[in-house]
């Protein structure tokens, strides 16, 4: 069997890439990891309440004017 050549050039280059990436992105991967972020995440602004639908629909439709009511 033929053995196979593995290329140190492609390995050395994923993790240079990596390290980079992981260099540029360093506050993101701290807040992921240790928190303490300022941003308001999409469960806070989440309604968890039902809201009447034709109500709705009419308001969405009057306030965004892309529909004729």
């Amino acid at each position: 069997m033929i053995k196979k050549r593995y290329n140190k050039w492609i390995y050395l280059g994923f993790a240079l890439l990596t390290g980079i990436y992981v260099i540029v992105n360093r506050n993101l991967f701290y807040e992921l990891f240790f928190g303490g972020g300022n941003y308001v995440s999409h469960r806070e602004e989440l309604v968890n309440g039902a809201l009447p639908f034709w109500d709705t629909v009419k308001s969405i439709c009057v306030d965004c004017g892309c529909c004729f009511l």
